[in-house]
């Protein structure tokens, strides 16, 4: 009953939070959706797409041979799913060929078959995989790679669904989001497999594909469906095998250590609330990062005795403050201390957050230095350890929402979307590391349209605009005690302020039709926890 009083008040993304919540929780919720949801993703997916020719594809079932009854479900679900023709291997030892033996091989398949489909012995495809392929009409001049979702089988039904966003090669360095439930370009993996001395088996096939997709030229196609299911969840290789193969050739999209670590302006605006400054300035106070740290506290009008002195015995040890008085302007407060700050990064940082360890602005600025990243978000978390913030989708709300808001960390549903680092379209000011000469290029934040909100949406689609990537780095974890600045209510002149900055950002970013790369489609757009939509 709360939660439909609260969407009856007006407060729908709130609302639909709680209601789909409650949904989700419940131990069906997943058979559910396999009968009614999936069926009609399937059906929009297909009715939005005009078929093509069949993809010739070859299918090699590694881990158990032809007698195998693993390989045998195997076979028979790739019989029902792709045409009769399509030849399937399952004789491991024959497959187990290197350098010379193995080029011929693939040459081979390559003369008459456009794809390879790995698959290990035990899992299954879904008998509609044959249908979206066609309706998909892959090429494999263009994507050399065309992967989509999982789920596990077990105890003879479907669990614990992976729905994954487009290609985020961060997050699929971190796991192996292709092997099993994709198809590989042929040529693309001969012309990798010439290269070094890998055998033919589950954990040379997995580095194939892994060196495929690590390749510039390579945009993997993403299936917004689920269409593989893992047996009993195992991976396509045992972690333990696959990293003896990849230490061996590795192949890695992790960001590495810069050779010298650039200055960082820590920029806070603060407005009194003595309390929140000082436990924000307690944790900077530990902070280890190895490159030099500016810190600049942009004062807007604190007239509390408490707040004052703590001002002033931050000036005593080595902080800058810069004083903007005036109607709070979030944005404005920001540019300005970006136009003198000294670091080559800024970091924006609400006084309302609390550090839970001494490295992670070394996480952010890992990331912050690589050429194709635009801004570096920090994981947030509640005072009560529920997520606050774990990356911005475009649409939530038919605007913006902060994904997996309120959700406890250790729910691993969907785990990838608030455990592990990843691109996402946006991420919150409330922590923000980005390149100055970025931030700079891209105008910095717009001041005249978000005073308040959304102006860090705003600026990240910006940086987006500019070929930039967003990255949430979740190796960064701190405490974000939001609206305890603010407050949770608004005046009827702040009502009216967020009414005019909402619809700036929608007229301005179509966020109402805005299909966000990095959020899955199905998953329903009207709550920020991620809920399959029916």
């Amino acid at each position: 009953m709360h939660a439909l009083w609260t969407v009856l008040r007006g407060k729908r993304v709130r609302g639909w939070n709680l209601l789909y919540l409650a949904a989700a929780d419940h131990p069906s919720y997943y058979d559910h959706w396999v009968k009614r949801g999936e069926p009609h993703a399937t059906q929009t997916f297909c009715a939005n797409r005009l078929p093509g020719d069949e993809p010739r594809i070859a299918c090699i079932i590694l881990g158990g041979a032809d007698d195998d009854a693993d390989a045998k479900r195997t076979f028979a679900s790739v019989r029902r799913a792709l045409p009769i023709e399509t030849p399937i291997w399952t004789d491991v030892a024959a497959l187990t060929l290197k350098g010379a033996m193995l080029i011929d091989t693939l040459d081979g398949i390559a003369a008459s078959h456009d794809w390879m489909l790995p698959l290990k012995a035990g899992d299954l495809i879904s008998p509609a995989l044959g249908r979206i392929l066609r309706h998909v009409a892959p090429d494999p001049a263009e994507n050399a790679v065309i992967f989509w979702d999982e789920d596990i089988w077990r105890d003879g039904r479907r669990q614990d669904p992976w729905i994954k966003p487009d290609w985020d090669p961060i997050l699929f360095h971190a796991r192996d989001g292709a092997t099993g439930a994709a198809l590989v370009a042929t040529q693309a993996l001969r012309q990798h497999a010439g290269r070094d001395e890998i055998n033919l088996d589950a954990a040379g096939f997995a580095y194939l594909v892994k060196s495929v997709l690590a390749a510039e030229t390579v945009h993997p196609r993403h299936i917004p469906l689920i269409l593989t299911h893992r047996l009993n969840g195992a991976p396509f290789v045992p972690p333990v095998e696959y990293e003896l193969t990849v230490a061996k050739h590795p192949v890695t999209f992790a960001p590495g250590m810069p050779a010298t670590w650039p200055a960082v302006s820590i920029i806070i605006p603060t407005r009194d609330r003595a309390e929140l400054l000082y436990n924000c300035l307690t944790g900077l106070a530990r902070l280890a990062y190895p490159g030099i740290v500016e810190l600049l506290i942009v004062d807007n009008d604190s007239v509390e005795a408490a707040t004052l002195a703590l001002l002033s015995q931050a000036k005593g040890e080595g902080a800058r403050i810069m004083h903007s008085p005036g109607a709070f302007n979030y944005s404005a407060l920001i540019n300005h201390a970006a136009s003198v700050a000294r670091g080559e990064i800024l970091c924006l940082l609400n006084n309302d957050i609390e550090m839970l360890d001494s490295d992670w602005l070394t996480h952010m600025v890992r990331y912050a230095t690589l050429s194709h990243v635009g801004a570096v978000g920090a994981r947030l978390l509640y005072s009560n350890g529920k997520i606050q913030h774990a990356g911005v989708a475009i649409g939530i709300g038919g605007a913006a929402g902060h994904l997996q808001k309120g959700v406890d960390p250790l729910d691993l549903r969907f785990a990838d979307w608030h455990t592990h680092s990843r691109i996402v379209s946006a991420v919150t000011g409330a922590c923000l590391v980005v390149a100055r000469t970025k931030f700079e290029a891209a105008g910095g934040l717009d001041a005249e349209g978000f005073a308040v909100d959304f102006n860090d949406v705003d600026f990240c689609l910006r940086l987006r605009e500019m070929g930039l990537v967003n990255v949430l780095a979740v190796e960064a974890t701190l405490v974000h005690r939001e609206s305890e600045s603010r407050g949770q209510t608004r005046s009827a002149d702040g009502a009216a302020r967020f009414a005019r900055e909402l619809d700036l950002l929608r007229t301005r970013w179509q966020t109402t039709d805005f299909a966000d790369p990095h959020y899955s489609p199905l998953f329903r757009r009207e709550c920020e926890r991620c809920v399959l939509a029916f």
